[in-house]
């Protein structure tokens, strides 16, 4: 059964402004859903609106298949953790966390039971006297989660929870709300624009532009199968390079001819491998000019066979990352990045060929910018 359901919902501010634009989901029970994109695509307006705290302009809304547009936020079995904690000062830990059953007025007992367990499951019982501004930025947001999931709500919203957090305690937070998942089997709606957090935590990740769903998907499928250059760019760190050319065919071979100088150099092709041939050779216009998408991990220092395809560039800074090494050079007029092992020998300054492994890479459409590669998986699920 599906515990949220959007249908065509818009909102509007003014008599232009569309903030979010013909949104469509359906959220399965105890699924983790994750909205993910820039500032100001509509993510946490969308959130509101399940919530109740923004009334939808169009469109409709159901909650375990209730029509929910006009009920109250109270009237909704949800939870909503904000970005800003939202804890009450002047209370303890422990208030905080009891704050929403003792306003329902669940017996004395039954609240403080309840309290301790929430408490152990999120490490705070050591510092369940203590008042707001005695806690760590990690122990807040604790604190607020605590609140949220202690009437043991059916549906979790989140708002960026964890961006005030330092990168070892967002490391460390992402950790505690998986194993809060896991535990509760709640149904979970997250909005972040950092796509790390929504690749860890997100069974699937909805990714948004200017207010519109640009893909819906597994962590896992979005980075392999992106459906446009925005979603490819969008997720995986560091982001997709992006190579400007156009597809040629000479006999069996397909080629990719880079765009060099303004102009299409003979010197400068890549050889497609046949997965990718095969791909192309139904959906592209010949002779068009296209994008060609390579992963940073894609490169290497390394010639792996005598057919490897290579670049020849200029390595202008490198940053050490434990155990890979990001090597920044310059093709095209723009800045790409290549990924490779920490123990390979970097020179900032220094001109190197970089090899290529083409197996995976995306093709996209100049003009709509749509990728010739992208497989939807309803097409695969139905062959």
């Amino acid at each position: 059964m599906a515990e949220v359901v959007l249908k065509n919902v818009y909102k509007t501010y003014g008599e232009n402004v569309n903030v979010v634009k013909d949104f469509n989901l359906e959220v399965k029970e105890k699924e983790f859903i994750v909205f993910v994109g820039p500032s100001g695509c509509g993510k946490s307006t969308t959130l509101r609106m399940i919530a109740g705290l923004e009334e939808i302009s169009d469109g409709e809304l159901y909650l375990q298949d209730e029509f929910a547009n006009f009920l109250e936020p109270k009237e909704r079995n949800l939870a909503f953790v904000f970005q800003s904690y939202a804890l009450y000062p002047t209370m303890s830990v422990y208030e905080n966390i009891a704050f929403s059953l003792r306003v329902r007025k669940v017996n004395k007992d039954e609240v403080d039971k309840r309290v301790r367990e929430v408490a152990e499951m999120l490490g705070l019982t050591a510092v369940l006297p203590n008042r707001p501004k005695d806690l760590s930025g990690g122990q807040k947001q604790r604190v607020a989660i605590g609140n949220a999931i202690i009437r043991n709500p059916k549906l979790l919203l989140m708002d960026e929870p964890l961006s005030n957090l330092d990168a070892k305690l967002r490391t460390q937070m992402r950790v505690e709300l998986a194993k809060i998942h896991e535990k509760l089997q709640n149904t979970i709606i997250y909005v972040t624009h950092d796509q790390i957090e929504a690749m860890t935590l997100g069974t699937r990740i909805v990714v948004m532009k200017d207010g519109i769903i640009q893909q819906v998907d597994s962590p896992k499928k979005l980075y392999q199968n992106p459906i446009n250059r925005f979603v490819a760019s969008f997720i995986g760190s560091p982001s997709m390079n992006f190579m400007d050319g156009r597809i040629q065919i000479n006999g069996d071979h397909m080629y990719f001819d880079v765009l060099t100088k303004s102009r299409f150099d003979e010197k400068s092709k890549f050889l497609l491998p046949n997965k990718v041939k095969r791909a192309l050779e139904d959906r592209f216009i010949r002779g068009n000019e296209a994008i060609l998408g390579i992963r940073p991990e894609k490169f290497s220092y390394k010639q792996k066979s005598e057919n490897d395809q290579y670049i020849d560039v200029w390595v202008h800074a490198r940053e050490l990352l434990g155990s890979d090494i990001y090597a920044y050079f310059e093709f095209q007029g723009k800045q790409m990045i290549a990924s490779v092992p920490a123990d390979t020998e970097v020179e900032v300054d220094s001109h190197v060929r970089l090899y290529i492994d083409l197996t995976d890479a995306c093709v996209f459409d100049k003009e709509t910018e749509e990728n010739y590669m992208y497989i939807d998986s309803r097409e695969e699920k139905r062959a």
